[in-house]
């Protein structure tokens, strides 16, 4: 497995955890709609998360 690969799962986790976390507090809230940016989201996990796996896994 790649860096890039683990990264991307990593990030695909994070992702989704994130809209789940949104779309429960909505329902909590009472809330009809939502507004995820699941892309942004995702990059942004990615970037991170593959800056890490490259420390970790030389």
């Amino acid at each position: 497995m790649t860096n890039e690969e683990r990264a991307h799962d990593i990030a695909l986790v994070t992702a989704k955890l994130a809209f789940k976390l949104k779309i429960d507090e909505a329902i909590k809230n009472g809330d009809a709609s939502i507004s995820v940016d699941f892309y942004t989201t995702y990059k942004n996990a990615y970037e991170i998360a593959l800056k890490s796996v490259n420390e970790d896994f030389k």
